[in-house]
């Protein structure tokens, strides 16, 4: 190969100092059709290496999500409180619902949460009335009470026109996943005579979270998952595998984007009594690694997990993984 000026350009050819069983074993591992490549090699690598890589996960999963929460922070006028309500507010989708409640707290000023956050009723005006479920097919005395106050404030602080109750997923979800109960469950989390954030940042080394998320709605969501339809039985709280979910993708993230905003290892540390306080997820990765011998047992664990397949054994990304190398030149 020659540079536009006609001169060479230097070579180093490889060939002969590349091992052929370095070639192939890394042919082997990006052509695996297994999900984690080394699948087959994973049993003949040390727990040491398997932990260290594991280990270094950690880091990089708590970055990636500070990052994102730190971009959030910034795009919401470098407001923590509205972070947090944001991410949240976006937590309460729990998959089905993600798009819709991320756009839901588009719609309502994180300043009013705040506000009315020791006023339960006004904060289920405010959540129910932007979602679109109070002007459509209004069916009982409580949704008409609740109308009758959302108008007072959209009118108050001219609010944003609401969604289309149409964008809502009901569809083969359980009714204790129903969007409407979700957001009763919201505005309970959100009532409080303190911000959400500022609770967050209280949260005890312990990695206790009933203090934050143990929260009770109102008397109506006791024995309803839709409005106009009363439950045969009393609904139950907020459960367990919900308030860990939150935990992971909501307080944890928040606590690490902020402590590295204010530049103290403290809240770092938390975030991560968080994680191992609470149980092994059970998903599709952590049960792929479970099956090859990776045994978890924290949250912590778990998504140092899901880090490790998501951007590396997915991507066949071999040559950076400690246990691939480990594996190329045993």
């Amino acid at each position: 190969m020659v540079r536009h000026d006609g001169t060479q350009i230097p070579t180093l050819e490889l060939s002969a100092r590349v091992t052929p069983k370095l070639i192939n074993g890394y042919k082997t591992l990006v052509n695996s059709l297994n999900a984690v490549p080394c699948a087959h090699q994973l049993p003949r690598v040390d727990e040491f290496t398997v932990n260290s890589m594991l280990g270094k996960m950690t880091v990089e999963r708590l970055e990636d999500k500070a990052r994102a929460v730190i971009h959030l922070h910034g795009k919401v006028g470098q407001d923590w409180e509205a972070a947090s309500f944001h991410l949240l507010c976006r937590n309460f989708g729990f998959k089905t619902n993600v798009d819709q409640f991320a756009r839901l707290a588009e719609l309502i000023p994180a300043k009013l949460i705040v506000k009315y956050s020791d006023n339960l009723v006004l904060l289920e005006a405010l959540l129910f009335g932007q979602a679109g479920f109070l002007e459509h097919n209004n069916k009982d005395e409580y949704q008409s009470f609740l109308l009758k106050e959302y108008h007072f404030l959209r009118h108050k602080y001219d609010l944003h026109d609401p969604m289309s109750v149409f964008q809502w997923k009901f569809m083969r979800l359980r009714p204790s996943n129903f969007p409407t109960l979700r957001i009763a469950q919201l505005a309970a989390v959100l009532h409080h005579r303190q911000g959400l954030f500022s609770r967050i940042k209280e949260v005890p080394d312990t990695g206790d979270l009933s203090t934050l998320l143990t929260a009770q709605v109102s008397d109506y969501w006791k024995m309803h998952y839709r409005f106009g339809s009363e439950a045969k039985k009393e609904v139950p709280a907020l459960g367990k595998s919900s308030i860990q979910n939150i935990g992971i993708n909501t307080v944890a993230p928040l606590m690490v984007a902020y402590g590295k905003y204010v530049d103290q290892q403290l809240f770092t540390d938390r975030a991560i009594n968080i994680l191992e306080a609470l149980n092994p997820e059970g998903n599709k990765i952590t049960k792929l690694w479970g099956a090859l011998g990776v045994k978890a047992n924290s949250a912590f664990k778990t998504q140092c997990m899901i880090q490790l397949y998501n951007n590396y054994c997915a991507r066949k990304r071999c040559l950076n993984c400690g246990i691939g190398t480990k594996i190329l030149y045993a």
